[in-house]
């Protein structure tokens, strides 16, 4: 009977597997000690494990509570993880460009190169602002449990930093391996050492969005009334300022375009004509992606 139990509990927990485990054997013991309890006074042994699953609640209700605080718990380390990788991404590539001995005079990037290289900055810029996203909102909800709303932003932006983290790095590495084919002694231990870095910092990525995925989906099956006041704390701040680019989404949008656009072509090109496709293209590129992820993200209505 008590195994019949952990057997349910087991297909309905969603957490990683030590811990799965580790619960189920303090259910368990739980369990099999208030059983031994009623014995003692009596009670048959069936009926003494009946009473004490019964005391203790169905096994969906508890792996539900188990599920929410798993994800509670995810919104709070995800913004840490998505840092930490988006660190590594881009130290490896500063490794593997860093320390390549100079071409000699300057020379135009080939276009494989400077459309790769602008591929990979775009994938950053996403990656940023998603994590951003999600640190804003963990921070409101530090000190308060997060709702469904918050757990459902957090599984959407994690897809988004996902995409433009791969984005970079696939980007960032073509760039890289054009790059150093064209130096007539480029060194090949930074350039893998820095591909070591992105690819595997992309791989832990992947693998953490799936868990964390697993683990918000299982808690919004359970569905719960949404809270909307983020308080007056100083951590909120992030939250609500990004509630007032939601208000005027094309003032900021533009804004941001604009500044974005100006940043690219300081690097691009060295000449104004060079550099205003880069340009245009870099604002093109705000505009569609807070057009087209704005509703994701809750960066806008």
């Amino acid at each position: 009977m008590i195994d019949e139990y952990l057997a349910q509990l087991r297909a309905a927990l969603r957490v990683p597997r030590r811990r799965r485990d580790r619960i189920l054997d303090d259910v368990g013991d739980h369990l099999a000690d208030a059983a031994d309890r009623l014995q003692q006074e009596g009670l048959d042994p069936d009926v003494a494990r009946q009473r004490a699953i019964s005391a203790f609640g169905p096994a969906m209700l508890i792996a539900e509570q188990i599920n929410r605080d798993a994800a509670i718990a995810t919104v709070r380390r995800a913004p840490l993880a998505m840092a930490a990788s988006g660190v590594v991404v881009v130290a490896g590539f500063l490794i593997a460009t860093v320390a390549q001995p100079s071409p000699g005079l300057p020379k135009p990037a080939g276009l494989v190169r400077q459309i790769a290289f602008f591929a990979g900055i775009v994938g950053l810029q996403l990656a940023v602002v998603a994590g951003g996203r999600v640190l804003a909102r963990a921070a409101a909800r530090w000190r308060t449990r997060p709702t469904w709303s918050d757990l459902g932003l957090v599984r959407r932006a994690t897809f988004v930093f996902l995409g433009g983290l791969l984005a970079t790095t696939t980007g960032w590495t073509i760039a890289l391996v054009d790059a150093v084919g064209g130096l007539p002694n480029g060194r090949l231990a930074p350039l893998v050492a820095g591909l070591v870095m992105m690819i595997g910092a992309s791989l832990a990525a992947i693998l953490g969005c799936a868990r964390w995925r697993r683990t918000v989906e299982s808690a919004l099956a359970a569905p719960e009334a949404d809270g909307s006041d983020m308080g007056n704390s100083v951590l909120a701040m992030p939250e609500r300022i990004i509630r007032a680019m939601a208000a005027q989404p094309w003032l900021f949008g533009a804004s941001a375009a604009l500044l974005a656009a100006l940043a690219v072509m300081s690097w691009a090109e060295t000449t104004v004509v060079g550099a205003l496709p880069w340009g245009a293209a870099e604002a093109t590129v705000v505009a569609v992606g807070y057009v087209w992820l704005g509703p994701a993200l809750e960066l806008r209505t």
